[in-house]
């Protein structure tokens, strides 16, 4: 199965070239208006740490809103040990008022990977009003990341599932062909988030609604 390799709007793949719309960086996610919370941290915490009192501090572990309460809820599928780009994700759709499900967080989990821990999963997904897969390099390359996926297109495709590429700070950003069925989260052409599929865009709150 080969790559598709992309840079800003451009798109390599069998020497043929493609115009699509920025893909989103680490540094976007940072930059990003609409959060208003700063996540500081005086003292080397660990990831689910930082995951949790982000939580906290956004939610009051939320006096605590019941799931049914937000807008919309989403399941986020991602690589566990990237911790940057989940907690600035966690941040955007949070912005959005949209409660965001970590399984590893959810204290029904078991302590050890189990097929109890895929049921779970699956129940949680079903859930979910959306499903993101926040497609990191690394993540596009995990064997769970990618099962979540399947099981998410299963049930959530076309409408309420997405693919969320995030580029390397200059803009690169490597999938599998399998990644571009899916609508994907990206920028438009003046960097805010949007959802796009079979060339048509929504503002990424607007589809997070739908």
């Amino acid at each position: 199965m080969s790559f598709f390799y992309f840079k800003d709007r451009l798109l390599l793949h069998d020497n043929q070239r493609f115009f699509l719309p920025m893909y989103i960086t680490l540094n976007h996610l940072k930059e990003y208006k609409g959060l208003t919370l700063a996540h500081k941290s005086k003292r080397k915490k660990t990831l689910k740490d930082l995951i949790i009192n982000l939580f906290e501090s956004t939610d009051e572990f939320n006096k605590i809103k019941e799931f049914s309460e937000y807008q919309t809820s989403v399941f986020l599928s991602h690589k566990h040990d990237e911790g940057e780009v989940l907690e600035k994700s966690i941040l955007l759709l949070q912005s959005l008022d949209v409660r965001v499900y970590i399984d590893w967080l959810d204290e029904q989990m078991p302590l050890t990977t189990s097929r109890e821990t895929a049921e779970l999963i699956k129940v949680k997904i079903k859930e979910c009003s959306k499903f993101i897969f926040l497609a990191t390099s690394e993540a596009v390359e995990s064997k769970w990341c990618n099962w979540e996926l399947g099981f998410g297109d299963s049930i959530k495709y076309p409408n309420s599932i997405a693919v969320m590429p995030i580029a390397s700070d200059e803009g690169n950003w490597k999938g599998y062909e399998y990644l571009d069925i899916y609508p994907i989260v990206k920028l438009d052409e003046n960097k805010n988030y949007c959802v796009e599929f079979k060339n048509k865009q929504i503002d990424l709150a607007s589809w997070l609604l739908q």
